[in-house]
Parts: structure tokens; C-alpha cells; sequence
């Protein structure tokens, strides 16, 4: 399972609970779900992947590959944006001095994943 399938799995089960609940809650077809986590999303549809992201709030950005971004990160972005300097500047350090801490611990493809566009 590449890092983007697993991405998507773990945001539906986080507010889905199950991948059969999502499929039913959203109306997308089950099996449409199960081949795009277990093909990739770089094996499906466009169309079916972009589905999949907005049903579950996911943004998608393109600059240097295709990076998703899951709903924590997306509220983290929209708070950051409503600081002065001086308070981006304290998110900065208390991020730098968490992420030291941390470093090993947590797994990125929690809150965002990206597949360069070399690799397409």
C-alpha cells in the first residue's frame, strides 16, 4: 500500500470508522473505494479520487507533486492565517521545539502526503 492509499484509508476510518460506512454514507460504489486504496491513487480515476477527497474535506494541492491534506492540517492553515507576525512567529518556535521532541514519533502521512511529480 503506497503512502497516498494509506493516507486516504486513515481518513476514512477516522471519520467513517469503516470503509464499507463511508462507501454507504457517501454513495460511493464499495468496491470503487477498496480498488482506489489498494491499487493507489495514481492507478484510478481522476474523477474517483477527487470524489473520495472532497467527501472527506481533503484538499488537494499540485505544486510540486500532489499533496493531500487531511482536516487537521487544514484548520492549523486557517487559524496560522489569522495570527499577526508576532504570533507566527510563536507557532514557529513551539512547532520547531514539538517537532525536536518528537522527531521519529509521529508519522506525516497522519496529516499530509505527497507524491512528487517525478514519480508519476
Amino acid at each position: 500500500m503506497d503512502s497516498t492509499s494509506r493516507f486516504l484509508q486513515n481518513e476514512i476510518r477516522s471519520q467513517y470508522r469503516s470503509i464499507r460506512q463511508f462507501a454507504e454514507k457517501t454513495g460511493i460504489d464499495y468496491r470503487t473505494v477498496m480498488t482506489c486504496i489498494s491499487k493507489g491513487m495514481l492507478q484510478s480515476k481522476f474523477e474517483t479520487v477527487n470524489e473520495i477527497c472532497n467527501k472527506l474535506d481533503i484538499h488537494q494541492d499540485f505544486d510540486d507533486g500532489i499533496r493531500l491534506f487531511g482536516r487537521r492540517y487544514q484548520d492549523l492553515k486557517r487559524r496560522m492565517s489569522l495570527l499577526d507576525d508576532t504570533g507566527i512567529e510563536r507557532v514557529k518556535a513551539a512547532i520547531e521545539r514539538e517537532y525536536a521532541r518528537c522527531k521519529g514519533d509521529a508519522d506525516e502521512a497522519d496529516c499530509c502526503v505527497l507524491v512528487p511529480f517525478s514519480e508519476l
